[in-house]
């Protein structure tokens, strides 16, 4: 646990499970757990919650932001199609500030990559489907 704390510490954004936000900060609720994290991390943070969207960490506040409704088939390579959405759209804007705002859309973009994906079965299978009008 201390050196996946050194990590996040030093990085600007992170994307955990709810699982995980559990496991690495040994709260006994999310809330618990994000607010841990807002204290000990500057960075803007994910914590995925399936079907039920996302918590956004940022600047000493959390939000949920709702995903899409789907009918999974598979949740392999949801999380991979999270972050790379995130990833992908941070590079779009190289360099600037994002607001509360900017945030919100990113987390909903993901959100729609993630659940895109469990439409199929398997990661590749789902890969090969997402494309850039998810962004819209």
């Amino acid at each position: 646990m201390e050196q996946s704390w050194f990590f996040l510490t030093q990085c600007d954004f992170f994307k955990v499970s709810d699982e995980e936000a559990l496991l690495l900060t040994g709260a006994a609720s999310l809330k618990e757990a994000a607010q841990q994290l807002l204290e000990k991390t500057k960075a803007v943070f994910a914590i995925t919650l399936g079907k039920e969207g996302t918590l956004l960490g940022r600047d000493g506040k959390t939000s949920i932001i709702g995903s899409i409704a789907v009918n999974p088939v598979d949740t392999t390579g949801a999380g991979d199609a999270f972050v790379g959405a995130v990833l992908y759209q941070l590079t779009q804007k190289a360099g600037q500030e994002f607001s509360q705002e900017d945030w919100e859309q990113v987390i909903v973009n993901a959100n729609k990559a993630g659940a895109r994906t469990c439409e199929y079965l398997g990661a590749m299978e789902a890969f090969r489907h997402l494309s850039n009008n998810i962004f819209k």
